[in-house]
């Protein structure tokens, strides 16, 4: 459906701009962005994963629910907060993005979002 991938387009750039530019580039080495996508239930999950700096609870917090955030380089200057604010609005409560993170190790975003049938 095409609101569905263009969600999720607008979406994912977002997120992989973020785990490059906030993420990897920070360490000052090469790193590793991993992107998954599975089905569970009814839902569409979608991971974005890299190997770099990772993040603290309050960095989490701050990454999900701060309106003055923009991508580093970006051309959209879509925020984190403002894709999980975006896919809550459009799906409802229960779907949106989470974070897991490890300081020092990993952050793992993931963006969940209702199954849509292609026509």
């Amino acid at each position: 459906d095409g609101i569905q991938h263009a969600l999720t387009r607008r979406t994912l750039q977002p997120l992989v701009e973020n785990a490059i530019f906030h993420g990897i580039e920070p360490t000052g080495r090469f790193g590793t962005i991993r992107l998954y996508a599975q089905e569970k239930g009814d839902d569409l999950l979608i991971t974005v994963e890299d190997d770099g700096q990772g993040m603290d609870q309050a960095a989490i917090q701050r990454a999900l629910h701060s309106r003055m955030q923009h991508s580093h380089g970006s051309m959209n200057g879509i925020g984190v907060s403002n894709v999980n604010e975006r896919l809550r609005l459009v799906y409802g409560a229960p779907y949106g993005l989470s974070i897991d993170a490890r300081p020092g190790q990993y952050t793992r975003m993931t963006v969940r979002i209702p199954k849509e049938e292609a026509n």
